[in-house]
């Protein structure tokens, strides 16, 4: 599979080529022809003929449109065996500039002018010198063409190539402004799609470093993320940069559109990326498309039979008007079509007085601050002649796109006519021919302020859903814009507008209850049509808590109905299944944003129910992120509420049974002082979540909430070592989620932990009864059981595609540990192999659970070892033993890279069998200059407060015995003036080199002086540093005593 080199030979082959033919001799003559082309500095860094060639190209001098200089030089140098290679070179790429020509515009008769853009990024995607994947990203103002010139450039670059043709496939990042949203939406667009609490980046770059086909991506409206407030940008670059590294992956091409310049710093000079600034049609150009647009019926590309409409000195000023703006020209090319005479709509260009309105606020057309003072003269001239368009249309045409406006981006044919339809106070809706609201909606389309999209280039793979081949619509920003101001000026319309977000709510709405329906055989179909109606469903979830999730006040909350009107529509409080299933759509920290944004609203608006219900999923977000406190404080108000009330509601008991739930984990999860304690709390735990299971029962049913209830009892249990009951709740938990899925459970996310936790039950059931010596088959009979039920969450996740994922980690992980139990260590081994693979895909090199799974696999080696040592072998023959110290090895250096904090629990026990393993080699020597590197290096010793004085010399001894301590941090707070003199006295026997003080309090003068001579007796301390506002004794002791201190680095 490659280009058609007869017509787009790669113009840096070429220069490679010709490289070749040219002599030493030759090579020195045409150096001295090009005189003062050449600087002294070019002179010196060329030794080959490419390096000339080249710094050519890179001066402007040549390029492939213009080789003059080459042939001038080669002519001058007598070089002629090259001439006829120049000419043959010409030749082609005359032929393939007609091509491409020929091709632009075929699929689109109206696309018109940008020619040469569309040679510039194929020449840049065919550029052969720079393996890699390859990045173009198109910017300019807003209606200047950028989706289409992105698109028809994958048209023409997909006909360029010999069969199987380049996947071309559009990625839509209309409101995406994580890294995570991106990743989200690139892998549902190849097929892969994951949910929110499963996506993980290493899954995107994985499938590109894998790809072996051909394939052209559209990253279509990135405005979210290159806007400069965007706080995803850095990452976006870094996203970028990482993929554009990978050589082998040349197969791959990315065009990026946007309204704003990427400006990526550590991507300016990069050769696999290139920004292009996309700018108004030129004149001509703006009169050919103007006459282009009238002459063509939109619906069937057919000529119009009749007489030319206009004359070129009338389109000439019509072009002026729309600022030469493509999108401006076909809205006014829409007017001269239906039989507007041109003076007529000249005339409406010209007058202002009908545009004051429109032009009053920028911060309305999506530009706001962060557009430029230039585009904001531009755009407003593009919005004046839009204005005019809209003013001029059929009065019933203009109330159907304004209520179109509510959608973010691309909706479907089906979608629009759902918002068409009108919706009263009681949201019944009007029974209107849907054959009549068809016509309207191409009336609509005919008058180019909704565009209609052609997305049947793009291939949406691996999905199979039957409305691929349906139409779609989007509406440009600055068209949306203009409908808000219409809005807000027009009473009739602004019902529209109501009308048109009653109905876009009651959608949302409806979609998210189909979605958690979990009866949907086809999996990765279903998360692709979640990702496709994500923008919506995002801007649905921000009208519901009445903010972006940036935390600012969202620009159509002002057209909402009441929050009462909109509450009997989409009570999200009442649907605990859609609540649940944010799992799936979000990632914790914005589900945090949402739900505590959702209790604002809700109780400002007297929504008790609403707000009680809310506060409690929020806390369950703060609970999973361990933030303990967060969680106990969101429930405390909710819960003293519920109880002061003589009797609750049924949406009042159901938001009342989600802050049980929470306060039933916060009881179970959260660490005590003592056991005593612990196994108290706990116990109160098991009480309030049996009391919420029970409300749950009462009042839901079956249902996925009554379910989590009853796994988190299960959870309880065990933790209590309670494994028989604890059994039994997960198995109950597992039951009722396949009522709830209509016995699809693997559809659910949930089913896979449900499985992994009955599954360790058996495992710790086998282990308690192995260890008796008249249990010991049933114990077997256990392990037995466990190994089943985590091959069927194997299987389970396989089958809806995360079997690269943490959680299969986990399960390989647990599968290991029980044939570990059973003494099978070669099985065992082979699934703690594949769960340290994955580990250490998901989770990096350094992370203590990377560290952990090494150190299971050399204990696993180790087992082996004991047993082949057992068998007589010789202990140096083992190779099991080689291995298993490999891997303590390993398990080690993560251990020091995640540092002294972060340490994982098995750290002592791996100290210990790495001794072992030295003992059984008879190592000892060896053992003393490897048992260094355990010697205390960093030290951390926080809020050390007054001690006795003999703790005190204890302390400070300690730091003073310890040869190998270079990094310690000290949280001091109440110390006495003791400490800082026994400090300073001791001071030059502390061997740190690196010392952090953090204060509490600031030191008494006295103390002030001696920690400042101690720092500088500190004979190796090279970095400081320390945050208080310490006092002025302090300073000028540091300052007498500057010259004896070796610091380098002062913070």
């Amino acid at each position: 599979m490659a280009f058609d080199e007869d017509n787009i030979r790669p113009w840096g082959l070429f220069l490679q080529d010709i490289a070749k033919e040219v002599k030493n001799e030759e090579f020195r003559e045409i150096k001295l022809i090009l005189g003062n082309k050449l600087t002294a500095r070019d002179r010196d860094s060329i030794s080959e003929p490419v390096d000339l060639l080249e710094l050519l190209e890179d001066k402007g001098l040549i390029s492939e449109d213009d080789t003059a200089l080459l042939r001038e030089l080669f002519r001058k140098a007598e070089y002629t065996e090259l001439i006829p290679r120049l000419n043959e070179y010409e030749a082609n790429r005359k032929k393939y500039l007609e091509k491409v020509s020929m091709l632009a515009g075929r699929r689109d008769p109206l696309f018109v002018g940008r020619d040469s853009y569309i040679r510039t990024i194929l020449d840049f995607f065919k550029e052969a010198r720079h393996p890699g994947v390859r990045c173009v990203c198109l910017w300019g103002m807003a209606g200047t063409g950028k989706t289409k010139l992105g698109a028809e450039t994958c048209t023409i670059y997909a006909e360029m190539w010999d069969n199987p043709k380049p996947r071309l496939v559009l990625v839509d990042l209309n409101k995406k402004d994580s890294i995570a949203d991106v990743g989200m939406a690139f892998l549902s667009s190849v097929g892969k799609p994951v949910e929110a609490n499963a996506f993980k980046l290493h899954l995107v770059y994985d499938w590109i470093r894998s790809c072996r086909e051909e394939y052209i991506f559209l990253f279509d409206n990135a405005d979210d993320l290159l806007k400069p407030t965007s706080l995803a940008k850095d990452h976006f670059q870094n996203m970028l940069k990482q993929t554009l590294e990978w050589q082998q992956n040349s197969n791959i091409k990315i065009i990026i559109t946007s309204r704003y310049a990427g400006k990526f710093p550590h991507l300016d000079n990069h050769p696999n990326f290139k920004e292009i600034e996309v700018q108004s049609l030129e004149m001509e150009e703006a009169v050919q498309l103007l006459f282009k647009s009238v002459q063509q019926d939109p619906r069937g590309n057919l000529p119009v039979k009749g007489q030319q409409l206009i004359t070129k000195e009338q389109a000439v000023r019509l072009a002026e008007h729309c600022g030469n703006n493509p999108h401006a020209l076909q809205a006014v090319a829409s007017q001269l079509r239906s039989g507007k005479d041109p003076e007529a709509v000249l005339q409406l260009l010209a007058n202002p007085m009908k545009m004051e309105l429109v032009l009053n606020d920028q911060s309305l057309w999506g530009l706001g601050p962060d557009t430029t003072q230039e585009s904001g003269r531009e755009s407003n001239q593009v919005l004046k002649c839009l204005g005019v368009m809209f003013e001029d249309m059929n009065p019933n045409l203009k109330l159907h796109l304004i209520r179109l406006a509510v959608f973010p981006g691309l909706f479907s044919q089906t979608w629009g006519l759902k918002i068409l339809s009108d919706v009263d106070q009681e949201g019944s809706r009007r029974q209107s021919q849907s054959k009549t609201l068809e016509f309207e909606l191409d009336d609509v389309a005919d008058t180019s302020l909704l565009l209609r999209e052609s997305l049947d280039i793009f291939q949406s793979v691996g999905r199979r859903d039957a409305r691929a081949k349906e139409k779609f619509y989007s509406m440009h920003p600055l068209v949306r814009c203009l409908c808000l101001m219409k809005v807000e000026a027009d009473e009739k319309m602004k019902r529209a507008f109501h009308s048109g977000l009653l109905s876009f709510i009651d959608e949302c709405f409806q979609i998210l209850r189909q979605f958690t329906a979990y009866d949907d055989e086809d999996a990765c179909g279903s998360l692709q049509r979640l990702e496709k109606e994500k923008a919506n469903i995002t801007q649905y979830l921000e009208l519901e808590m009445h903010k972006t999730f940036s935390g600012k006040p969202h620009p159509l909350t002002k057209y909402l109905p009441e929050y009462q009107q909109v509450l009997r529509r989409s009570n999200m409080a009442r649907e605990s299944d859609i609540l649940t299933f944010m799992d799936r759509l979000m990632f914790t920290k914005e589900r945090s944003k949402f739900f505590v944004q959702r209790a604002e609203a809700a109780k400002i608006s007297g929504d008790m129910p609403g707000w009680v219900n809310h506060q409690g999923w929020y806390a369950d977000q703060e609970l999973q992120l361990h933030r303990y406190h967060e969680a106990e404080t969101a429930i405390a108000n909710p819960l003293s509420y519920c109880e002061t009330q003589v009797a609750m509601t049924p949406d009042l008991r159901e938001g009342y049974s989600q802050c049980l739930y929470v306060k039933g984990n916060l009881l179970v999860q959260k660490n005590q002082a003592t056991s005593h304690i612990q196994n108290k709390r706990r116990e109160e735990g098991i009480k309030v979540l049996k009391e919420c299971i029970q409300v749950r029962d009462h009042h839901l049913g079956n249902s996925l909430v009554r379910a989590r209830s009853i796994n988190a009892l299960g959870s309880a249990y065990f933790k209590g070592k309670k494994y028989e009951e604890a059994l039994e709740q997960h198995k109950l938990a597992l039951e009722l989620l396949k009522t709830v899925t209509q016995n699809h459970p693997e559809m659910h996310p949930d089913f896979s932990f449900y499985l992994m936790n009955i599954g360790t039950c058996y495992h710790e059931l086998g282990y308690s009864y192995s260890q008796s010596i008249t249990q010991k088959e049933k114990g077997r009979r256990y392990f037995e059981q466990a190994i089943r039920t985590y091959k069927n969450g194997q299987e389970a996740l396989r089958g809806i595609g995360l079997d690269e994922t943490s959680i299969m980690g986990t399960m390989l992980k647990n599968l290991a540990m029980t044939y570990c139990e059973m003494e099978d260590y070669k099985t065992a081994l082979y699934y703690a192999d594949r769960a340290t693979g994955i580990r250490v895909k998901t989770l990096g090199d350094d992370h203590p659970d990377v560290a952990r799974a090494h150190y299971f696999v050399g204990s696993l080696y180790m087992s082996l070892g004991d047993k082949e040592r057992k068998a007589g072998n010789n202990i140096f023959d083992i190779e099991e033993y080689k291995k298993a110290r490999e891997c303590f090895d390993r398990a080690l250096i993560v251990e020091f890279n995640v540092g002294y904090e972060q340490r994982s629990e098995d750290y002592s026990d791996l100290k210990e069998d790495i001794e072992r393993l030295f003992n059984i080699l008879d190592k000892k020597r060896e053992w003393q200059q490897y048992s260094l590197q355990f010697k205390v290096q960093t030290l951390i010793h926080d809020y050390v407060r007054c001690p006795t004085t003999a703790s005190l010399h204890h302390l400070l001894e300690a730091l003073c015995s310890k040869p190998d301590l270079t990094d310690m941090t000290l949280t001091i707070r109440d110390l006495n003036e003791e400490f800082y003199s026994t400090l300073k006295a001791k001071a030059s026997s502390i061997k740190v080199q690196t010392l952090k003080l953090h204060y509490v309090q600031r030191p008494t003068p006295a103390s002030s002086q001696h920690l400042a001579e101690a720092l500088c007796s500190m004979p190796n301390l090279t970095d400081l540093t320390f945050e208080s506002d310490l006092n002025e004794e302090f300073y000028s002791t540091l300052k007498a005593n500057a010259s004896s201190i070796q610091v380098c680095v002062l913070m």
